[in-house]
């Protein structure tokens, strides 16, 4: 699959430099419904990976809470401070960060260590 995709690569060429308002995203309510699902399943993910409704299970599921909610808030304040308005994809990429990170030690540690790792 490796050497597939570099002969496509090959073959096809680089993407032109020229093309105006690349970093625009095509659709954004898409971007957000997605983030809201992801979201949602994660609660599943990481919850659900204690087998079971018992402490580790509940511990996770606040930590991503706080993982993400602490994320998504940084993200938008970096992206005001940097571009000088906050974006919904912006938040919508804060917020899977956040996910992301707190992810394999979501149910085995403090909340207070989950606002760090947001």
């Amino acid at each position: 699959a490796g050497f597939s995709a570099l002969a496509s690569l090959v073959v096809v060429g680089s993407r032109p430099h020229d093309l105006p308002e690349k970093d625009v995203p095509h659709n954004v309510p898409f971007v957000a419904l997605g983030t809201a699902l992801l979201w949602f399943g994660w609660f599943g993910f990481n919850g659900g990976s204690a087998l079971g409704t018992g402490r580790v299970a509940i511990v996770a599921a606040v930590n991503s809470e706080i993982a993400a909610s602490v994320a998504l808030f940084l993200w938008v304040v970096i992206d005001w401070w940097r571009c000088g308005r906050p974006s919904l994809c912006g938040l919508c990429v804060g917020a899977i960060a956040g996910l992301a990170t707190v992810t394999p030690a979501a149910g085995f540690m403090q909340p207070w260590s989950a606002f760090i790792f947001g």
